[in-house]
């Protein structure tokens, strides 16, 4: 692709961020995502299948980031595609102290370890910006915008929201039970996250350098200033009403610093799409289907998807879809703010219907 079409994309992807009706939908097939565990690369040239805790001093930074590969294209249709981690990490849970582990399988932290009685431990702000995690995250970055060269766009790393990190550091049940038994602490853990989140994103973009005057999301999509991308994951453990009165006002905080952001949801925990909607951020919604966890409710999905699209949002599809399935999302969704970038399914895939 010449520059003239790289420059050419750039206006598209800049027009998804202010959904007009003449605007076109912004659409990629990606090659399937290879789910095959994979040992986790550890430094002196070692790997682990099998799950342990590692520390900050055994993180391989050039194997994390598959610089050793072959780098995948710029452009893939109308995505894009920036330099960032190829295997799974925790970078805001370990800034929290919570041990890390890892596998062939995955990266997973497990709550900080609470003194006796203690079920919401105090945290530290000052001590979360001291971790040894922190110099690691700095490297990764680091070796992103050497590997980009301005050629590629140097990603953020994968930054875990407020509620998620608030429910990886009590755990799930504990954080369900002190929306009830302490929500008065619960907010005070919740709004040093926030203020946490915004020091650890905004260090990351002064580190990484802006591509074509702007930043790439790990989903795809280009946006003209400052992004980041942001998940709520644990908000699939409670209600709507329990996450508007408990989280989204952190959520909210965060998301508002920025001049762009793009939320990370599943197509199983759509129920607080509007609370999203609510929140007062220039943030488009990307919704990941999850066709490999068999649990699909398209209707549900349509109808999370028109009102995503009634209140003006952009709107990112990411997931397996057939043929058919293609055909139908773009007949039944307004192409203005619209991207999808999918993969085709595997014979005898969940979608049933091999290319």
């Amino acid at each position: 692709m010449s520059e003239a079409d790289v420059d050419q994309l750039i206006e598209k992807h800049k027009r998804f961020w202010t959904p007009s009706a003449e605007d076109e939908v912004l659409l990629a097939e990606r090659p399937h995502p290879n789910w095959r565990p994979k040992a986790y690369p550890l430094r002196g040239d070692v790997s682990t299948s099998d799950v342990r805790q590692i520390h900050p001093h055994e993180v391989d930074v050039k194997r994390l980031l598959g610089l050793n590969d072959r780098l995948p294209p710029l452009i893939t249709g109308d995505s894009i595609t920036g330099i960032e981690p190829v295997y799974p990490v925790c970078w805001m849970e370990p800034l929290l102290g919570c041990p890390i582990h890892a596998s062939a399988f995955s990266c997973t932290s497990k709550p900080v370890p609470k003194p006796p009685g203690d079920r919401l431990p105090a945290f530290d702000r000052g001590a979360a910006l001291r971790s040894p995690w922190l110099e690691v995250m700095d490297r990764v970055i680091e070796e992103e915008v050497a590997a980009a060269d301005s050629v590629y766009p140097a990603l953020q790393l994968h930054l875990r929201g407020v509620i998620d990190m608030l429910s990886a550091y009590v755990g799930e049940e504990q954080l369900c039970l002190s929306m009830y038994d302490e929500p008065q602490r619960l907010r005070e853990l919740a709004d040093g996250f926030a203020e946490l989140y915004v020091r650890i994103a905004e260090r990351g973009l002064r580190m990484r350098p802006s591509w074509k005057g702007g930043y790439v999301s790990s989903w795809g999509v280009y946006a003209p200033g400052p992004l980041v991308d942001y998940q709520i994951d644990a908000s699939n453990l409670v209600s709507l009403e329990a996450y508007g009165r408990h989280f989204a006002a952190f959520d909210e905080k965060v998301l508002c610093r920025f001049p762009y952001s793009v939320i990370h949801l599943h197509a199983c925990g759509l129920h607080i799409v509007d609370a999203v909607l609510d929140m007062k951020c220039n943030c488009a919604v990307e919704i990941n289907l999850d066709r490999e966890a068999a649990s699909w409710n398209k209707e549900a999905f349509f109808n999370a998807c028109r009102k995503i699209q009634d209140r003006r949002k952009p709107l990112i599809v990411v997931g397996e879809l057939s043929v058919a399935e293609l055909d139908e999302f773009l007949c039944r969704l307004q192409p203005a703010g619209l991207a999808i970038f999918y993969w085709s399914p595997r014979e005898g895939g969940p979608c049933g219907e091999p290319r």
